[in-house]
């Protein structure tokens, strides 16, 4: 297994919508915020757990004035394990229907270790 806790900052930190081989769990340790899997939005907050399936398109974001903290797990031995394929594109405001070309990661911090 491996695993770790991330973070975004208030309002607009977020993770832009990438997919993996390997399934993810989110545990939101606290915060505010959305994980969208495969186009479903999900609300969440400190408690919720998020599963992801493997290939699934899936981001976070943070929708409260509190910095978003979650604890991810890997099904696999080491972070080093996981390739990130971060979408072409994506949509950054919901009341635009307007798809941009997607921007570097943001400001994440990512904490991790491997079992």
């Amino acid at each position: 297994m491996s695993a770790g806790i991330a973070s975004c900052p208030a309002n607009t930190g977020y993770l832009a919508h990438h997919r993996h081989a390997q399934s993810e769990i989110y545990y939101i340790i606290s915060g505010k915020g959305e994980v969208t899997v495969d186009g479903k939005v999900h609300a969440v907050s400190g408690g919720s757990t998020v599963f992801i399936p493997g290939n699934a398109e899936h981001g976070i974001k943070n929708t409260g004035d509190q910095e978003l903290k979650w604890f991810y797990v890997f099904p696999t031995a080491s972070f080093s394990d996981v390739e990130y394929k971060f979408s072409e594109v994506e949509k950054v405001d919901e009341r635009v229907d307007e798809l941009v070309p997607r921007k570097e990661p943001p400001v994440l911090k990512i904490y991790g270790w491997d079992a």
